[in-house]
């Protein structure tokens, strides 16, 4: 009951009115549990991985920008393995972390990167396994259809020099084995 010098507000409410809205929200968990159960049983495996460069010729990863660069990065990968066959079906990998140097103009590089793979397009899961040491269970044969997505890879030197590379390929079938979706769109783009 409100009371103010002007007026009485009086509020009747059901007795099972406080329980309606937890028993719905209890149903709705209920829902979303088993719709995700199958991500519930997938397994994701995170891995780190860091290269360090010198600044000499030989360790250069300066490639396309024609410029000499020392310091490190460092990749965070994420792995999906399968529940049903045991293998990788798909790997995530962006930067996280990094301090390069363009040694031509002794200025700091940015480097941005990001990609989502599916296919395993050129190998992408046989490499990430291999550089981070995972170990995972990969299949021998290559997936019918995925897609892959190597999102804007650049290098950008102050200084205008800037390196552009990105691709997206595409393999998609209906559901009577016909591919319906095939694409495969590379750029790249060296200052």
């Amino acid at each position: 009951m409100l009371k103010s010098e002007f007026y009485t507000i009086n509020f009747y409410l059901p007795k099972n009115y406080v329980m309606k809205p937890l028993k719905i929200t209890f149903q709705f968990l209920a829902i979303i549990l088993l719709l995700s159960f199958n991500r519930l049983n997938a397994q994701s495996y995170q891995f780190e991985w860091t290269n360090t460069f010198d600044g000499t010729e030989v360790d250069n990863p300066g490639w396309c920008l024609w410029h000499v660069v020392k310091g490190y990065y460092t990749y965070h990968v994420t792995m999906h393995v399968d529940p049903k066959t045991g293998l990788v079906d798909r790997v995530h990998n962006n930067v996280v972390n990094y301090d390069l140097t363009d040694m031509s103009t002794n200025k700091k590089l940015v480097l941005i990167d990001t990609g989502h793979d599916t296919f395993n397009k050129d190998g992408n899961f046989y490499f990430w396994n291999w550089i981070t040491g995972a170990n995972l269970p990969i299949g021998e044969d290559i997936p019918v259809e995925g897609t892959m997505v190597w999102a804007t890879f650049k290098w950008i030197s102050p200084g205008g020099l800037k390196v552009t590379t990105h691709e997206v390929f595409q393999l998609h079938m209906d559901a009577n084995g016909v591919m319906r979706v095939e694409k495969d769109k590379p750029y790249a783009d060296c200052n």
